[in-house]
């Protein structure tokens, strides 16, 4: 079985569209066609085209979670938990989106859980809080361990491609979230945007578990971990990379060859042309250009 896995659209639809298209050059090249598509959240937000992002994702992916932004413009979480570049922008994205649209975004779930032979959880955050975390550092990434029962955990929201690994076998009864997927505060340990310790029960077991560790030089060929390792997975950004590439990223699965992270050229001055159309701040449209 082979999947596409995106994440982080952000009403990019050139970008969006590059990834769909480079899909299915790559299964034709291989001769082996994409079972489905999945996204993992933050379908819009910061782009001119939430609306066509929007209607592309539920016509095409057969799962997809939801995001902040996500939510942000749907009305399920307080736009004042944005900075303000991103709040004026889920206004804007708000007004655009049509009421079936907006139905859409809001029914979407915190996580799903394929079991085998995909054996892979999908969250936009973590699945410790659902929506919010931001898994940069191997200490946060330790806790998320022991919070999804599958080998694989597909992540976004940083828009960065990453890859965490734990030597240990599955965690066959993860905790519950610390927190729902509307809520703001993060707990997790390690986390740089300050946390509760963590209890002594969750120390207790991350104690007992194999040391976390961040991949430094990310595949660029087929891609499967040992046998005896599980794995965090972030495939970056579609719609708005920020580890200085400004090629659109994300990941193909295959439940026999592994992972392949790709970058997707696309007409990137026609999404920043629309942008400067629609008024949206210069910042916003040069942060797309640079890949940050």
């Amino acid at each position: 079985m082979r999947y596409a896995i995106m994440s982080d659209i952000h009403g990019n639809y050139e970008a969006l569209q590059a990834v769909i298209d480079d899909v299915d050059a790559v299964c034709v090249e291989d001769g082996v066609k994409c079972d489905a598509m999945w996204c993992l959240g933050d379908v819009v937000g910061y782009g001119p085209d939430p609306s066509a992002c929007v209607r592309t994702i539920r016509d095409m992916c057969e799962l997809s979670v939801a995001g902040n932004h996500d939510f942000g413009a749907s009305g399920e979480v307080d736009l004042n938990e944005f900075s303000d570049m991103a709040r004026d922008s889920l206004i804007w994205t708000s007004q655009q989106l049509l009421p079936h649209e907006i139905d859409f975004l809001k029914s979407r779930p915190d996580r799903t859980t394929m079991p085998m032979p995909e054996d892979i959880t999908l969250v936009h955050g973590s699945p410790v809080v659902p929506l919010w975390e931001y898994l940069l550092t191997p200490e946060a990434a330790a806790l998320s361990f022991i919070s999804f029962p599958t080998r694989f955990c597909l992540v976004g929201h940083t828009h960065l491609p990453t890859i965490y690994l734990q030597a240990s076998a599955k965690f066959n009864q993860p905790r519950v979230p610390v927190l729902t997927a509307h809520s703001r505060h993060v707990m997790e340990y390690g986390s740089d945007e300050g946390y509760d310790e963590p209890t002594t029960a969750q120390m207790q077991v991350l104690n007992n578990m194999p040391p976390c560790y961040a991949v430094t030089n990310m595949p660029h060929a087929w891609w499967l971990p040992d046998e005896a390792e599980r794995a965090i997975i972030n495939p970056g950004s579609v719609g708005q990379p920020r580890d200085g590439d400004s090629r659109a990223a994300y990941v193909i699965y295959d439940t026999e060859r592994g992972f392949l992270f790709r970058r997707v050229g696309y007409w990137i001055e026609k999404t920043m042309e629309k942008m400067r159309d629609e008024g949206f701040a210069s910042a916003l449209i040069e942060r797309l250009g640079q890949g940050y």
